[in-house]
């Protein structure tokens, strides 16, 4: 989320002193669309493919799998590990949403 902030100041620092304005509102744009689509719980049908950290709700049992990795055996066989601890093979997440960072020191 923080990388999502700077982007948005350097394009708004860049509006008012760049060459490009049309640019920078394209840049702006994107970046504002890329927010909206990344913050929240996503349905888990447009989770990440790939190995990106995320949690997860357990809509049955109303429950946050957090830190968690896409693991695809084939075959529709697909479910979640975690990254260090926590509940093993999640098969039930009906949302995703992106882990959180580390803080800043």
């Amino acid at each position: 989320m923080k990388r999502l902030f700077d982007d948005l100041l350097r394009i708004l620092e860049e509006m008012k002193t760049g060459d490009s304005p049309d640019q920078a509102v394209h840049e702006l744009e994107e970046c504002m669309v890329w927010g909206y689509n990344n913050c929240g719980w996503q349905p888990i049908e447009t989770a990440p493919r790939d190995a990106t950290v995320v949690d997860l709700w357990r809509g049955e049992w109303k429950y946050r799998a957090c830190n968690m990795v896409r693991v695809d055996m084939g075959k529709g066989n697909v479910f979640y590990d975690p990254v260090s601890d926590g509940p093993s093979c999640v098969r039930d997440a009906t949302h995703w949403m992106l882990a959180p960072g580390e803080p800043e020191e």
